[in-house]
């Protein structure tokens, strides 16, 4: 039985892996151009600040309709669309103009939307109706984000490349997204099985419902995520000017983040296959090292700003972000096991685009800040250093609860499940 379950398993972890990782292949081999490619087309940094907020907003307002379709029609089926919307918001990009670039980042929204909460949902649902050992779950998603990582790093490398070489320009890496999104959108259809699922009867608003019905964890963990991946894309649009003063290669220092964020998954299996340690205490020392990180960022700011101190100021930013995307490796895997285990299947990717909808529109507040001048790094860093004091005072009530609610379902049990073979990250 138990050699049965561990071909069950190793069968639908490959299934997932590979679109999943195809999937953000898609996604990283863009991001590097992206910004590059809006330049190449003349606009300003205000306009490029009002294409980012479309995109944001496009991934809040289409989540919550994304996640009730998901959870009514199929996963399976939102994520093929993924493939779809992605070559829509590829094909936009060969046009210079401001509508057609706008209507790109709709797409773009829509398919961040999907990206970051249908497939994780589609895998979760697989796992359990499988009746497979909880811990195997964190094991996948351990995984996906190490491999995610080196990922990330290998479309860096292979974006520049197709924009250095090809007569494209910083339009050819969006053109190779739209032949992997091909492949992809196929290998998805033909090697993954829908998820089995009730009919569900239910408005737009059920998966919210179900949120603030919930008087258990459920509500601090949307918290705590909302918080957390807030200061997270903050950090993303912040860290490039922070760091201009050493003139670093913004590739290198990207590839540095990269993998920092493996280590920290590679760390997150280590903890917990080899010392038992639960993903409930990891969650909670990855958000309260990633305040460590922004606090001693925050401080990194304030010494760039005197007159002698703008070196040794960046050096410290530099130090505390790598430590900051070490708490990302750690924190992505341990929230999303934890989602599995406590949100209700029927409503699952719905109630993940309700967690994505604040912040998504924290970080549209952010862009309109940085968008009407010069921002003010040290009381933005500052703020995100209270943000996450928060978080971990969410964290504080969220053991309380899921220890008080899912105690039945008790972390160290299931490691006695473990093998070796499976949890191999």
């Amino acid at each position: 039985m138990e050699t049965e379950n561990i071909e069950i398993y190793q069968s639908l972890k490959r299934k997932y892996l590979i679109v999943y990782l195809l999937g953000n292949f898609v996604d990283w081999i863009q991001g590097p151009y992206l910004y590059k490619l809006y330049l190449h087309y003349g606009y300003t940094t205000t306009d490029i600040s009002t294409l980012y907020i479309t995109g944001f907003l496009s991934s809040a307002i289409s989540g919550v309709l994304i996640g009730h379709l998901a959870d009514k029609f199929g996963r399976k089926k939102l994520c093929v669309f993924y493939f779809i919307s992605t070559i829509v918001a590829c094909l936009c990009t060969n046009y210079s103009d401001l509508m057609m670039l706008h209507l790109g980042r709709i797409f773009g929204g829509i398919s961040a939307s999907i990206l970051f909460s249908s497939f994780e949902s589609w895998y979760i649902s697989r796992h359990l109706s499988a009746d497979l050992p909880h811990d195997w779950m964190g094991s996948t998603l351990a995984s996906s984000t190490f491999y995610n990582g080196l990922l990330a790093i290998a479309a860096g490398i292979l974006a520049s490349i197709l924009a250095d070489t090809l007569d494209y320009g910083p339009v050819a890496p969006f053109m190779f997204a739209i032949l992997v999104c091909i492949l992809s959108g196929v290998t998805c259809m033909t090697t993954w099985r829908e998820n089995s699922h009730k009919k569900v009867y239910s408005n737009l608003l059920q998966g919210l419902s179900v949120i603030f019905r919930n008087d258990g964890p459920l509500i601090y963990l949307g918290l705590i995520q909302t918080l957390f991946e807030t200061i997270m894309y903050t950090f993303i649009f912040l860290w490039t000017p922070i760091l201009d003063p050493i003139q670093p290669s913004n590739g290198l220092i990207f590839s540095l983040f990269m993998l920092c964020i493996v280590f920290g998954s590679a760390l997150h299996s280590i903890l917990v296959n080899y010392y038992q340690i639960s993903r409930l205490m990891l969650l909670c020392s990855s958000v309260v090292l990633a305040l460590f990180s922004i606090a001693v960022s925050t401080i990194g700011i304030h010494v760039q700003m005197q007159f002698d101190g703008e070196q040794i100021g960046t050096y410290v930013c530099l130090v505390s972000f790598l430590i900051f995307e070490i708490s990302v490796g750690i924190y992505y895997p341990a929230i999303g096991y934890l989602r599995g285990i406590i949100v209700p299947e029927v409503h699952r990717t719905s109630v993940a685009n309700w967690f994505r909808l604040p912040s998504n529109l924290l970080i549209c507040v952010v862009l309109l800040y940085i968008r009407i001048g010069v921002p003010d790094n040290r009381l933005i860093f500052a703020l995100s250093a209270m943000c996450l004091s928060i978080a971990s005072l969410y964290c504080v009530e969220f053991v309380k609860a899921y220890k008080r609610d899912y105690s039945i379902i008790n972390e160290d049990k299931c490691v006695n499940h473990s093998n070796p073979k499976v949890l191999i990250a």
